[in-house]
C-alpha cells in the first residue's frame, strides 16, 4: 500500500482490531434516519428495537412552529400544573409544555370532528372548538 492511501494506517492490524473498528448490527438498528414527507416537513423516527417496542414507544421529532400567545398558554399551563402537584408527584417526572400538547394531541384522537371540506385553519379551529364546548 502507498503511503497516501487511507487503508496505510490499518495495514498490520490483526483480525481482532479490525473486528473492533467494525460497527455492531445493534448501532445500525439504532440510527436516526430523517424522513421528507410530501409537506416538506423534516422528521426523525427514533424506535427501540426491543422485542417489547410497541407503536406507543416510537418518538417522531417534529418541527412545529407556533404563534407567540400559543407558547405563553404551555407556560401558563406548565407553571399552573407544577404549582399544583403535591410534593409526591414533583418528585416524578416532570410535566413539560411539550407533555401538555402531547396530551392535547391525545385527546384530539378520541374526538370526532367534521373533517368534511374544511376551508381552512380557522374553519378547523371552529369545528374542534364546537365539538370539544357540545
Amino acid at each position: 500500500m502507498t503511503k497516501d492511501s487511507p487503508w496505510s494506517g490499518i495495514s498490520n492490524m490483526g483480525a481482532l482490531d479490525q473486528k473492533l473498528y467494525q460497527p455492531s448490527k445493534n448501532d445500525a438498528e439504532k440510527e436516526e434516519k430523517p424522513r421528507i414527507s410530501e409537506g416538506k416537513t423534516i422528521t426523525q423516527v427514533t424506535s427501540t428495537n426491543t422485542p417489547e417496542a410497541t407503536y406507543d414507544n416510537e418518538e417522531v421529532r417534529m418541527t412545529l412552529p407556533l404563534p407567540s400567545f400559543t407558547l405563553d398558554t404551555l407556560q401558563k399551563m406548565e407553571k399552573e400544573i407544577f404549582k399544583k402537584r403535591s410534593k409526591e408527584n414533583r418528585a416524578r417526572v416532570r410535566v413539560t409544555k411539550n407533555s401538555v400538547a402531547r396530551a392535547w394531541l391525545k385527546l384530539l384522537e378520541n374526538v370526532k370532528i367534521d373533517m368534511n371540506n374544511v376551508a381552512d385553519e380557522e374553519d378547523l379551529y371552529n369545528r374542534m372548538k364546537k365539538t370539544i364546548l357540545i
